[in-house]
């Protein structure tokens, strides 16, 4: 889905070289080596493959250009507001695909010798104390906290419909 549009005069005379060296090829029946150059110039401003061929079709260049989500996902973070200045180093936005979900747990380290990757588990969220969620130990890190005695578990669950959401509290069972 469509997640903004920026105004890029960079765009606007990349689209306009590209459309003069199109037309360029057409009138003089050369192969057309000028338009590659400057296609490859739109692809390394992030032009995607549709807003190419709708400038091949139309010929009318634009000034913004619609960015896309490059995933099925969930926006977690917008970083940008409108109106504002972005440059290259800009973070936008943040997504991410919650139909497969990390859950980070304490493992007492006298109970790390009896837990190892691929056991099963039941997660229990305590905003949902009737639904558990099954998944696997994918991961266990390799360090003890001083502080809690414990290590990370890093399980990997399935979240049909986004009922998890990203920072909540539960209870794990190891199998």
């Amino acid at each position: 889905q469509p997640l903004l549009a920026i105004y890029s005069p960079e765009l606007y005379q990349s689209e306009r070289e590209f459309l003069i060296e199109q037309e360029a090829g057409d009138t003089s029946g050369a192969s057309g080596l000028g338009t590659r150059d400057t296609e490859v110039r739109l692809r390394l401003l992030g032009v995607p493959d549709e807003e190419v061929q709708r400038l091949r079709r139309e010929r009318t260049p634009t000034t913004r250009l619609v960015l896309r989500s490059p995933v099925n996902g969930t926006v977690l973070e917008r970083g940008v507001v409108e109106g504002q200045y972005v440059g290259a180093d800009t973070p936008l936005f943040s997504l991410a695909d919650l139909s497969r979900v990390w859950v980070l747990a304490d493992l007492y380290e006298m109970d790390m010798g009896r837990v190892k990757a691929g056991d099963r588990v039941r997660f229990v969220a305590d905003a949902m104390p009737g639904r558990p969620f099954e998944g696997a130990v994918q991961f266990i890190y390799p360090t003890v906290s001083n502080q809690t005695r414990t290590l990370k578990v890093r399980l990997a669950l399935d979240n049909p419909g986004g009922i998890l959401k990203p920072g909540m509290y539960g209870r794990v069972q190891v199998a």
